[in-house]
């Protein structure tokens, strides 16, 4: 499972989901993507994440997205 902030220096996200893409790493693991941008779900859906999850959020939210993605 990676959780993927899409606001990273040098990398941003869709950056980083691109190369995870092109070296064949996508189908063996789950995206929950995070972000303060109040579009987290169409920027999830545009780089074909497995969930998301808007910041702020509290931890059992991030613990039930995780699990919801792992199972």
């Amino acid at each position: 499972l990676i959780l993927l902030d899409l606001m990273m220096p040098r990398m941003d996200g869709y950056a980083f989901a691109s190369e995870l893409e092109r070296r064949g790493l996508r189908s063996s693991v789950s995206v929950v993507v995070l972000s303060a941008d109040g579009r987290t779900k169409l920027k999830a859906e545009k780089i074909g994440a497995d969930g998301y999850l808007e910041k702020p959020f509290e931890l059992p939210e991030l613990l039930d997205e995780v699990e919801r993605c792992i199972a």
